[in-house]
């Protein structure tokens, strides 16, 4: 996704679940704010067969994990927002109540 913040115009956005450490709360789902405008039961992240799934997103995880991170130094500000695009991120074992 475009960032649609003024200082990191030209910045994509990216949320990717590690698939062999899902354990399929569904919890993820449920607390998520964006909505599909024309389908409002649709969500930015929705919950799918893990058997469907699991080679593409291994796949789509191994690029995620090559793509830079953020030097905190380019921020023009640390806040609520720009906070959860610096290391250490929101992952692995114990970072969701599932």
């Amino acid at each position: 996704l475009d960032v649609k913040a003024r200082d990191m115009r030209g910045q994509k956005y990216v949320l990717q679940v590690a698939p062999e450490d899902c354990t399929g709360c569904n919890l993820c789902v449920e607390v998520c704010p964006a909505k599909d405008r024309q389908n409002p039961e649709i969500k930015a992240i929705n919950m799918a067969s893990r058997l469907d799934n699991l080679t593409a997103e291994k796949d789509n995880y191994d690029f995620f994990l090559q793509l830079p991170e953020i030097d905190p130094a380019q921020l023009e500000r640390i806040d609520i927002r720009t906070s959860q695009l610096i290391t250490p991120l929101f992952e692995y074992s114990g970072a969701c109540s599932g």
